[in-house]
């Protein structure tokens, strides 16, 4: 029963791709070695529904069924078109509003139905199938691509609109060995689109891989398709490529421009390094050399320097394969479980995941959804911080799956789900998780393996937190607050424990504790002796483990801290101590403040800090070094409303954005610096777009940069005297011996317990609804 839960009441193996063929028909393509067949479903697009009532005055065919069980969607309502359901859903829309004082503006705000907008997500979970079921990896065939473009003199940055930049390389690689570098040969852009279009048909790929996939490369060459009235004819059905869109979707929830490929797989690998990176916080952006920094990829040739465009695409497809080799593994098999294609397993948060998983079991069981519970607070996952300061020979107790486990002990299900999904689904991921565990333990040189095993365990965390989600169909803040009690209850007696046996314990961060052992306890041995002897004290069922040892450990705010390892590296944690939106002269200054703290080299960050300084008030920098990313998250015609209504305060980037008269979308992002001479002016005032910026005319904002520098070191004048910290952060010249008498402060501060979660007739004829 529970491999049928997991990976869907469907057997059929092997589903690479699909897309709709009309209205109310889908069409899978499953692998059969080197090609593809194709399988056509029957489709009814569908919804749940609280009261029939609001069906009463629609009069095209429909067929509902009411569902097992009291919960609050007692209804599912099924259609022969997915442009049926669709009006239907307009009709309630126009009905509740007559009757109902908050007026609805989309099907996101109405309260009495709930919707899948995708119908691909609709299909799999009607028809239990999920992709890449009983296929190896190798199997999938995945295409890389990459392009090269002109960019017209004058001009900072191409457009595919502007009749000269036109696109001058197209290089495509696989995993089966084929390589070509379009252009070389073709005499015009049109012939190289011409030929792009053949060889992807040909191949006849799965999966489409490529750096900002989306956004640019896809992007790109359907505008210059356009401009050649060609069509970008690359679906499996031989269909155009098209914009992902929604009916009666919000703007407010629309995320960043996404294409479809009818029966093939779009991957944008910085959709996988953006998954990869939110707790790491690694990346101040995402450009490729950035990236191949980070994995210590060698080009051949310097992305930035070199004029072989050519050979620079072919190695932009190996860096894309490299990294799609790493990460997607993970996701092809979350792709067996979730009823999504792969994109959006990529894309959408483990909590919509784990959710749709359990809608597919309630849908074939033909049970009632129940309803979220109202928002309230819980406790929260206890979490402390007993010591500012900087620590030697740290170590680190990790509580395996801490939040999982007391769920499955205590059988802590939502008291909505009748039907057990909740722990029948966590007790099969938890043993996944498991077997993807100990699958890398034995083959560490497989990386992909950890990866998937890391990926497995955010998943089963991801039910403790689901259970406080406000927009949770099975949220249950009772249950939520049961679990983060035991959870405290023994964090504390490791505490306890630890600290009865006079070891120092400096942070607790949810699931594990930070510390520093009892004298003549310091060696691995006598650590993994306390370990034990702090298991004796706690439930058979939780399993305490080293979970690291560090050199040295910084200490700055609760679940914010950095530590050195025995290899030298340095890991930051926490938004408060360096946040991803960061300038990157503040983010590099901070790195190195954390890694000079650490190591006690206080006149090397002297040196450092006085050659910013300098670079700043020169003009000896890059645009890159100072200026401000920031993402559009609402409409601009939202944002001057709320502006208009007093409920937000201006932002430079919407300022930009609307003074620019383009057409700007949710998602987009905004690069822009400070002008002026004031350190304490407005931004949205003085600011201009980053590309405006010229080198050999400076006009950024000295005053307010240095401002923002003292702001950064500022984050380190508590491990300091008054006097050293003067010292370290001064432009003034120092001997190098007069450092050697800094010495690191260490404060004891107070603990606390702190929230971790954010908080007609029937038909006559059957259909997927009837009892068979």
């Amino acid at each position: 029963m529970q491999e049928t839960l997991v990976y869907g009441h469907n057997p059929q193996e092997k589903v690479v791709g699909l897309h709709p063929t009309e209205d109310n028909k889908m069409r899978i393509y499953v692998r059969k070695e080197n090609s593809t067949e194709n399988i056509d479903y029957n489709f009814y697009p569908f919804f749940f529904l609280h009261d029939l009532q609001y069906l009463e005055n629609f009069k095209r065919r429909y067929y509902k069924r009411k569902l097992e069980g009291n919960n609050f969607f007692q209804y599912i309502i099924a259609f022969d078109k997915w442009s049926d359901m669709w009006d239907c859903i307009h009709n309630i829309l126009e009905m509740y509003n007559k009757s109902s004082l908050k007026k609805a503006l989309t099907y996101e705000d109405l309260p009495i139905i709930y919707l899948i907008p995708d119908r691909q997500t609709q299909f799999l979970i009607q028809s239990g199938i999920t992709h890449f079921k009983n296929i190896g990896h190798d199997e999938i065939h995945r295409l890389q691509i990459s392009i090269d473009k002109v960019i017209t003199p004058g001009k900072k940055t191409s457009n595919p609109r502007r009749e000269s930049d036109r696109i001058t390389y197209i290089a495509l690689t696989d995993n089966r060995g084929f390589e070509a570098i379009l252009g070389k040969t073709e005499k015009s852009e049109k012939a190289i689109l011409q030929k792009l279009i053949n060889i992807i048909n040909k191949l006849n790929p799965d999966i489409i891989e490529g750096f900002e996939l989306h956004n640019d490369i896809i992007y790109y060459i359907l505008t210059r398709c356009e401009l050649h009235n060609i069509n970008f004819a690359i679906g499996r059905d031989n269909s155009n490529v098209k914009l992902i869109e929604h009916p009666l979707q919000s703007r407010e929830s629309l995320q960043k421009a996404k294409y479809s490929v009818a029966g093939r797989n779009l991957i944008d690998v910085v959709d996988l390094l953006q998954d990869y990176d939110p707790n790491r916080r690694i990346f101040y952006n995402y450009d490729i050399k950035t990236v191949a920094e980070h994995f210590k990829f060698k080009f051949q040739n310097n992305p930035e320097t070199t004029s072989d465009a050519a050979t620079l695409c072919i190695e932009k497809n190996y860096f894309v394969k490299y990294l799609c080799e790493l990460f997607l593994p993970s996701f092809i098999e979350q792709a067996r479980i979730f009823p999504l294609n792969p994109g959006k397993i990529i894309e959408f948060p483990s909590s919509h995941k784990i959710e749709l998983l359990f809608v597919r079991e309630y849908v074939h069981k033909k049970y009632s959804l129940p309803a979220p519970q109202s928002s309230r607070q819980i406790s929260g996952g206890y979490t402390d911080l007993f010591y500012i300061g900087v620590f030697d020979n740290v170590y680190y107790i990790d509580i395996e799956s801490m939040y999982p486990t007391l769920i499955l002990m205590y059988n802590l299900n939502p008291s909505t789900d009748y039907i057990n999904v909740f722990i029948d689904s966590l007790k099969e991921l938890a043993r996944l998780r498991i077997h993807y565990k100990n699958e890398f333990l034995k083959n560490k040189d497989k990386k992909y393996l950890f990866y998937i095993q890391e990926d497995f365990k955010i998943l089963i965390n991801t039910y403790f937190g689901y259970l406080a989600y406000h927009k949770g169909l099975f949220n249950d803040y009772d249950k939520a607050n049961k679990i983060t009690e035991l959870g405290q209850e023994i964090l504390k007696k490791i505490i306890y424990h630890i600290q009865s046996q006079n070891g120092t314990v400096i942070e607790v961060d949810t699931d594990g504790v930070y510390f520093v052992p009892p004298y003549k306890m310091e060696s691995g041995e006598a650590v993994e002796k306390l370990i034990k002897e702090i298991t004796n004290y706690l439930p058979e069922e939780i399993n305490i483990i080293l979970g690291g040892k560090y050199k040295r450990f910084l200490s700055y705010k609760k679940k914010n801290y950095a530590v050195l390892k025995y290899d030298d590296s340095v890991q930051i944690k926490g938004s408060a101590l360096i946040s991803k939106n960061l300038e990157k002269f503040g983010k590099v200054l901070i790195q190195n403040c954390i890694s000079c703290i650490l190591r006690e080299e206080f006149y090397e960050l002297h040196i450092f800090y006085k050659n910013l300084y300098d670079k700043i008030v020169n003009h000896k920098w890059n645009i890159q070094d100072f200026m401000r990313v920031e993402t559009l998250k609402d409409p601009l015609y939202k944002y001057s409303n709320d502006i208009q209504r007093d409920q937000r305060n201006r932002n430079a980037a919407y300022e930009l954005a609307i003074r620019s008269g383009l057409d700007w979308n949710v998602g987009d992002r905004v690069a822009y610096y400070v002008t002026g001479s004031d350190a304490n002016v407005k931004a949205y005032e003085n600011c201009k777009f980053a590309e405006e910026w010229d080198p050999n005319f400076p006009d950024e904002n000295i005053a307010y940069y240095l401002k923002r520098l003292e702001e950064y070191t500022r984050k380190f004048e508590i491990y300091f005297s008054k006097e050293d910290f003067s010292k370290i952060f001064s432009t003034s010249e120092q001997k190098k011996e007069s450092f050697k008498t800094i010495r690191l402060l260490t404060k004891k501060v107070g603990k606390e317990i702190i929230s971790e979660i954010e908080e007609k007739d029937e038909p006559e004829y059957k259909i997927w609804l009837s009892e068979e």
